[in-house]
């Protein structure tokens, strides 16, 4: 997506350096995928962030519940 927005700038850029409208309405549609695509990476790193987090949070409940076994384990040997 970065490429892809990089390109469609230095392109968007250049048509209009070149009063080329053809080529600046082309660049514009590639700098609208471009910020698609960005929108949808930013999403799954939040997405894959939560769920990271819940992962944490279940390995440290899950860790917690196995000490309490052992220790209980203990007790009654």
């Amino acid at each position: 997506a970065k490429t892809l927005y990089e390109e469609a700038n230095e392109r968007l850029s250049q048509a209009i350096k070149d009063k080329n409208f053809n080529e600046a309405a082309k660049a514009q549609g590639l700098l609208e995928v471009a910020k698609q695509k960005l929108e949808h990476a930013v999403e799954q790193t939040k997405e894959c962030s939560n769920k990271r987090v819940e992962l944490d949070i279940n390995k440290k409940r899950l860790l917690e519940d196995y000490s309490k076994h052992l220790s209980t384990k203990k007790r009654k040997d």
